[in-house]
């Protein structure tokens, strides 16, 4: 998901920058989970990536009374209710689809939540934004960007595969 493109609107006919993006992953999950539906109980894992998430506008967290970063991976709960909060208004349909506990078939699994973003600097008006760079080990660089996340989505997957039945 493109973070850049998230908001918080107070109306509820009010146009969303996401809305067709919305109903075409409903769809495709209506669909997988039709596909799968006389199939022996399976689980699908929903996994949100807020990509370019220092790109959200400082209003739209402001509006949803939320912090500038996410609380940390370890904290599930907090994280989970952050992640809510900026997608419960963007991709209703989706989010619905996602929580619909259905009696045969696919079920899906509590969502996990990602945000990756990459520190940058400002520059003069005419330039663009300017990577910030980290020292990475005792003689390198490195962008300073949000390893931390993407260890922990590593994890996710290797837990979700370790648990797949062959």
């Amino acid at each position: 998901m493109d973070s850049g493109k998230l908001v918080v609107v107070d109306d509820d006919s009010a146009p969303r920058p996401l809305g067709k993006y919305d109903a075409a992953v409903e769809s495709v999950l209506t669909a997988v989970q039709r596909s799968r539906g006389q199939a022996e109980r399976a689980v699908l894992h929903p996994i949100f990536v807020f990509s370019k998430f220092d790109q959200v506008d400082a209003n739209t967290l402001r509006r949803a009374n939320l912090d500038s970063t996410p609380p940390a991976a370890r904290k599930k709960g907090p994280r989970e209710a952050f992640a809510k909060a900026l997608l419960d208004p963007n991709l209703p349909k989706t989010m619905a689809k996602v929580r619909a506990r259905e009696r045969r078939g696919l079920e899906f699994a509590t969502p996990s939540y990602f945000f990756s973003w990459v520190r940058t600097d400002e520059t003069a008006s005419s330039r663009r934004e300017k990577v910030r760079l980290r020292r990475s080990g005792p003689v390198g660089w490195e962008p300073d960007y949000s390893s931390d996340e993407y260890v922990a989505f590593l994890e996710c997957i290797w837990d979700i595969g370790s648990h797949m039945k062959v």
